[in-house]
């Protein structure tokens, strides 16, 4: 786990809500509070989909991709005043996790973890950034959670 802290927040906070960066990253958690609190855990809601259109499963995973989200999140902080409280968790979706864990040579763990996540968070002004690595049972090889450690601050610089 890597927190960070971003001291260029305008660009980092375009790059979210602006451009492509994330959209590919599962939503598995949001809170954003503005003038009142909105609240996601990102679970895609199947049974608002017709059958036809649920015929790819790539197409519809268990969560929300971000840019499915990020424009009604964009349209409740746009204005003069920054949220109070921002918190998002995203998560790597299950076939970008398999590439990166092939690229680094780790694809024996790929059944060991549950997710790579990212989760930024903004408060009081502030905002960072942490990554972290979901394993579904403890393990003292931290090879994997430094591997993505790096990879995303690789990813951070604005």
């Amino acid at each position: 786990m890597n927190a960070v802290s971003i001291d260029n927040i305008k660009p980092f906070m375009e790059s979210l809500l602006l451009s492509d960066r994330f959209d590919s990253m599962l939503v598995t958690g949001l809170k954003l509070v503005t003038f009142t609190a909105f609240e996601t855990d990102g679970s895609r809601r199947k049974d608002y989909y017709d059958s036809d259109e649920e015929e790819g499963s790539d197409a519809f995973p268990d969560h929300v991709f971000w840019r499915e989200l990020k424009n009604i999140v964009l349209s409740l902080v746009k204005g003069s005043k920054p949220p109070v409280f921002l918190s998002l968790s995203l998560a790597c979706p299950p076939r970008q996790t398999e590439k990166l864990l092939d690229y680094w040579g780790m694809s024996s763990f790929v059944s060991d973890i549950d997710g790579l996540n990212l989760n930024i968070v903004y408060r009081d002004r502030m905002l960072s950034v942490i990554s972290a690595v979901s394993w579904h049972n403890f393990t003292a090889d931290r090879t994997l959670d430094r591997l993505w450690d790096e990879y995303t601050a690789k990813h951070m610089t604005f």
